[in-house]
């Protein structure tokens, strides 16, 4: 097995759900590679693998599933050319995050993103799904993300959304991190404000482009993107591979 098709362990994961959890890159494709990188696995006594395979690797996938992998999330990439934006009374209610408000966002975090393939997997506790969007949000308020933006309703912050900028020369590119309204919150248009001002903040700073990643199964989500003109450009699936569910061999 080469160097680059070996899993690698993911020590922030490993750490977080208190498991030993690796990745399986995406080059990883041939039985042989796969195989090794199963034994390499089971040696390093790893409890998760993460394994994420292009729309047009069917064998791949079928291979896992063999092996006892299940289909956690279908990652969806959608980009959209970046013009010069409005702004005015659409974008009032939006603002840059304070420290302040970094407990109302991870309140939020915690019931939001129920979409994801975390949630989605069965064997993550539930309680640690919840605190990983918390952790997530809180992280990107706090100097991870290039600006992290919240939309308020009734005199509060009932959403946020987080941006970064991506890649060097013709490769630069906005990109939005985490998004979430309030359930509570939902139906009033605070979603496509919240993209509005990420995509003029990603405007203003001269990116070409804007990108996100989100869940083939949120069509909500989808269709918030497609009304602000996102196109898919990619499409992905993410399979788990829990190896006291795996089949020998």
């Amino acid at each position: 097995m080469s160097a680059s098709a070996a899993p690698r362990l993911l020590d922030w994961d490993c750490a977080f759900f208190g498991a030993r959890i690796a990745s399986l890159p995406l080059e990883t494709r041939s039985e042989r590679d796969l195989e090794a990188a199963l034994e390499w696995c089971r040696r390093e006594r790893v409890d998760c693998l993460y394994a994420l395979s292009d729309e047009h690797d069917g064998p791949k996938r079928a291979w896992l599933e063999a092996k006892g992998a299940r289909l956690v999330d279908e990652r969806t990439t959608l980009s959209t050319p970046l013009v010069q934006r409005r702004t005015g009374s659409a974008l009032d209610a939006v603002r840059p995050a304070r420290a302040e408000d970094v407990p109302l966002m991870q309140a939020v975090a915690a019931e939001a993103h129920r979409d994801s393939r975390f949630w989605n997997d069965p064997r993550f506790p539930r309680e640690r799904c919840a605190s990983l969007y918390a952790t997530w949000i809180a992280g990107e308020a706090q100097g991870r993300a290039a600006a992290v933006f919240v939309v308020e309703h009734a005199g509060r912050p009932a959403g946020y959304i987080s941006c970064h900028e991506r890649g060097a020369a013709e490769a630069r590119h906005g990109d939005i991190g985490l998004v979430a309204v309030a359930e509570a919150a939902r139906g009033r248009g605070l979603g496509g404000r919240l993209v509005d001002a990420a995509l003029s903040w990603a405007a203003a700073r001269g990116l070409p482009r804007m990108e996100v990643v989100t869940q083939g199964r949120n069509a909500g989500a989808l269709g918030l993107y497609a009304s602000r003109g996102f196109q898919p450009v990619l499409r992905q699936r993410w399979q788990h591979l829990w190896f006291d569910e795996s089949m020998p061999g």
